[in-house]
């Protein structure tokens, strides 16, 4: 019975594991996916060649990687892929942060799930207990700042739409907003505090012409179809 209280705890962190690097995949490929979409630079072919954006990645976790590629080659043109919204660019950013939004949590739901509770017994000569709380203080104080982390992400992708918004000639403030959000974060002693801060001064206009930009294939119907101008 020990023995196979035990090993039913090993085997549920070898499951935990394994899930985590399939959620890491998606939210890496995914990602990278929708990240091209919103800059105007994905490829109509994209499925075609996904595991090309990283290929340290698919070597690494090949397995977890192709059931990715399967699912992402079997999705639905999406209104964010190029063209597929037939001009409506306000379908596609849509489209766009709500499906960005949705991976993001996705990725939390799995990230920030706790891990497997180990047996209260030590008789296998193993006090899972004492290991347990051991690495207790370090694991909250890392998930404390990637929790961080990730509503920094969050609020650059809540940026990136209200900029697409405004490119698309609706009056936001998106500029305001975002300074209020970067008001809100923990310095992690990194640059992104500073960088994020820096670019929304008055002199970064680079920047934020960069951000007011909307993808030539959200706002046009594919060369040569119905309706193309």
């Amino acid at each position: 019975m020990t023995n196979d209280v035990g090993g039913g705890f090993s085997a549920a962190w070898r499951e935990k594991a394994a899930r985590s690097m399939y959620v890491t995949s998606r939210h890496m490929l995914l990602g990278e996916v929708l990240r091209r979409a919103r800059a105007g630079t994905l490829d109509q072919d994209w499925r075609e060649h996904l595991t090309a954006y990283f290929p340290r990645l698919a070597r690494a976790a090949g397995d977890h990687v192709a059931l990715v590629e399967r699912e992402l080659i079997e999705l639905p043109p999406q209104p964010w892929e190029p063209y597929v919204a037939g001009g409506d660019w306000r379908e596609a950013l849509d489209a766009w942060y709500s499906d960005t939004l949705a991976l993001e949590t996705y990725y939390e739901a799995e990230h920030f799930a706790g891990p497997p509770r180990p047996p209260s017994d030590s008789e296998s000569g193993v006090d899972w207990l004492a290991w347990y709380a051991s690495g207790q203080q370090q694991q909250t104080a890392a998930a404390d700042h990637s929790r961080q982390n990730q509503q920094r992400n969050r609020d650059r992708f809540g940026a990136s739409y209200r900029a697409g918004v405004a490119a698309g000639g609706i009056d936001i403030d998106w500029l305001s907003w975002y300074r209020q959000r970067i008001a809100l974060w923990d310095d992690l002693n990194d640059e992104g505090f500073r960088i994020d801060a820096r670019r929304t001064e008055p002199d970064e206009l680079g920047w934020r012409v960069w951000m007011e930009q909307l993808p030539a294939y959200w706002r046009d119907f594919a060369p040569g179809a119905e309706g193309c101008v």
